[in-house]
């Protein structure tokens, strides 16, 4: 709808959606177990839709797992962190969006640089070298366990485990975790990295 509520329309009669009424990405659950159910109907009925970011940029939900393949692999799509956006409000993740990634931080890269990386550490992880390397983490993963477990005995003397107070908290906080509390902390030091990083000539 316009400013006088008349619906919008295309050169072609068809209608067009006005950017006010884009929502917002859906996180109403009633069950924190299970996706928003918002988010689950748009999947079946509107597997593309518009959304609107927490800082008032427009974006694009894709919930179509064929088309989220298509999208993946469209070399017209970037993982770039500067053009990435929160699409849910959380704390301390500003620095982590909008801005260049950190030097070898491979996940918000592309071709040639995210390739370049990537064929440095593909021999590192060849099916022969893990196997090769299998009796040496086997080892580590044995002596972890065992470490883990002996403290897991003194820990949990006298723990009682309330799964109704867990289910309420996780409804409570948006079923929020432990990641939330970790970027938050982690958020000032990312700000002292990007200042303290010289000037990067746009690509």
């Amino acid at each position: 709808m316009d400013a006088h509520g008349r619906a919008l329309t295309s050169e072609r009669g068809e209608r067009v959606m006005n950017t006010q009424d884009v929502p917002s990405y859906p996180t109403l659950r009633t069950n924190p177990f299970d996706p928003p159910a918002e988010l689950a109907a748009r999947r079946e009925q509107e597997p593309i839709s518009r959304i609107r970011y927490p800082d008032g940029h427009l974006g694009w939900l894709v919930t179509s797992h064929s088309l989220a393949r298509q999208l993946l692999s469209d070399p017209r799509f970037s993982a770039r962190s500067e053009f990435k956006r929160a699409p849910v409000a959380r704390p301390g993740v500003d620095p982590y969006f909008g801005v260049p990634a950190l030097p070898g931080w491979i996940l918000d890269m592309d071709p040639p640089e995210h390739t370049r990386i990537r064929q440095q550490l593909t021999g590192k992880f060849t099916a022969r070298r893990m196997r090769e390397m299998r009796p040496q983490i086997e080892r580590e993963c044995l002596r972890l366990t065992c470490g883990a477990a002996h403290t897991a005995v003194e820990l949990t003397e006298g723990l009682v485990v309330r799964t109704d107070r867990m289910h309420e908290n996780l409804g409570l906080t948006g079923s929020l975790m432990m990641s939330e509390r970790l970027a938050a902390v982690l958020a000032p030091r990312r700000r002292q990295q990007l200042r303290a990083a010289p000037d990067r000539p746009a690509r």
